[in-house]
């Protein structure tokens, strides 16, 4: 089983969630961690101090970030 990686950071969940989905409608399993979304759902829930992770199969990080158009990696605090 391949160990998830983080393809990238993002300020709401909303955003993670339009990334999450073209990598799985590519196939590729993806994993957003971060806050919970509250009631209302990921639209509702505005900007997270601590920030929403984007989660991929490692052996999948390269085509996701070809996917994804996201260059760079930002390292964990």
């Amino acid at each position: 089983m391949n160990d998830f990686v983080k393809v990238s950071h993002y300020a709401t969940t909303a955003e993670a969630e339009m990334h999450a989905e073209i990598l799985r409608e590519a196939g590729i399993a993806a994993i957003i961690q971060g806050p919970q979304a509250g009631m209302f759902g990921a639209g509702f829930s505005g900007y997270s101090v601590q920030g929403v992770k984007l989660l991929v199969p490692e052996s999948e990080l390269a085509r996701a970030l070809e996917l994804i158009d996201d260059g760079t990696l930002e390292e964990d605090e």
